[in-house]
């Protein structure tokens, strides 16, 4: 058992070489380097950066890849396999070159990153959708809805939501539950009748739920 496994993180030295051929398939070369950062030894030595380059060989769809997108200073991490392979160079010397043939590539430099992001923002201040209603909140049709009170429901024309005190004189006299019509602070308006102190007298006969309706005092009078 055998392994022939090569593993490589560093930059690309110059912009990749492609060549395409007759039957469509495509091999691509560039150099990488990786590079060991200095170091200080215990007894003071120091150590200088190191920098070693790398022949990279890709092919098929990988080679389109490194054609469009990978230029010279591109941060890649790269697996794949060395290969040795000779030639002959131009005053007939046998010249012999080790190769990475990757098999596996990704491309580590952000590109466009902050673009994508502006892209996105702007596109979501144009929606309107800067500030979102909270969930459950309702968006109010023709009514007043105090800051930081959802309305319950669709309020119409004239009517306090529950739990929501109706400011000045309500429509027809009717008040939501709970809640007396108010004409001034801590005063209620009373109608043509008696009404006991800390108590409100519907008008047109209503009662508030929980409380039965009085008889009017202007009918048992003898004129």
């Amino acid at each position: 058992m055998s392994v022939n496994k090569v593993i490589l993180l560093g930059n690309v030295g110059q912009d990749p070489r492609v060549k395409y051929f007759d039957t469509g398939s495509a091999v691509a070369t560039f150099p990488l380097a990786t590079t060991d950062r200095a170091y200080t030894l215990s007894n003071g030595t120091q150590i200088p950066e190191r920098t070693e380059w790398h022949n990279i060989v890709v092919s098929n769809r990988l080679a389109e890849v490194v054609d469009k997108y990978v230029h010279k200073g591109d941060k890649l991490y790269l697996e794949g396999k060395i290969r040795t392979r000779s030639y002959t160079d131009q005053s007939g010397a046998t010249r012999y070159i080790t190769e990475v043939y990757a098999d596996n590539m990704e491309m580590l430099t952000p590109k466009g990153a902050s673009t994508g992001a502006s892209a996105t923002a702007s596109a979501s201040s144009q929606m309107g959708q800067g500030n979102p209603l909270p969930q459950g909140q309702t968006q109010p049709s023709q009514g007043y809805s105090p800051q930081g009170q959802p309305l319950q429901g669709q309020s119409s024309q004239g009517y306090s939501p529950q739990a929501q005190p109706s400011q000045g004189q309500s429509s027809q006299g009717y008040s939501s539950q709970a809640q007396p019509s108010q004409t001034q602070q801590g005063q209620t308006q009373p109608s043509q009748g008696y009404s006991p102190q800390g108590q409100t007298q519907p008008s047109q006969g209503y009662s508030p739920q929980g409380q039965p309706a009085e008889d009017n005092p202007a009918d048992d009078l003898p004129f």
